[in-house]
């Protein structure tokens, strides 16, 4: 089985965001790698946060993003933890200089890092530091609530 196939889709993910820009993150994750659904199923639930977005030129913020997974079955097991930073991208106007959108705001984000992944399944053991890219699509509705589709692609692994 390769992981580099193993994608994450973090369907409907729900943002409670904080004043300090601090973000609560809970969402569906929907593996594509065939082996990993049949060893472990094909819907986990996804948690993290989001922290520390800087404000940018046209209402654009860079930020840091920590995503979890976990799932055990039948003996297999898989934890997966990205920590990735890159650019949310306001569409249209966006969000006002300093403040976020009081009404709904679609966004487009994309981000690097890095992803701790713990797993067995079958007879492969093992714990690799992979290469993650993402990129979310999402809307913002008012100061407190997003609701995003992401997708990340990791780096490939043994096994």
């Amino acid at each position: 089985m390769r992981l580099a196939t193993l994608a994450v889709i973090s369907l409907l993910s729900v943002s409670a965001f904080a004043q300090n820009n601090v973000g609560f993150k809970v969402g569906g994750y929907f593996p594509t790698d065939s082996a990993v659904k049949n060893a472990l199923g094909d819907t986990w639930l996804s948690y993290g946060l989001s922290f520390g977005a800087v404000e940018q030129a046209n209402g654009r913020r860079m930020g840091a993003d920590i995503e979890f997974v976990s799932r055990e079955s039948s003996g297999n097991r898989l934890f997966m933890g990205t920590l990735s930073y890159g650019l949310l991208q306001p569409f249209g106007n966006g969000w006002a200089r300093g403040q976020r959108a009081s009404g709904t705001a679609p966004y487009f984000a994309v981000r690097g890092g890095l992803t701790y992944a713990d797993y067995r399944i079958g007879a492969v053991d093992a714990s690799p530091v992979l290469l993650n890219a993402n990129a979310e699509l999402g809307m913002t509705f008012g100061k407190n609530l997003n609701l995003s589709l992401r997708y990340d692609l990791m780096t490939e692994t043994r096994g």
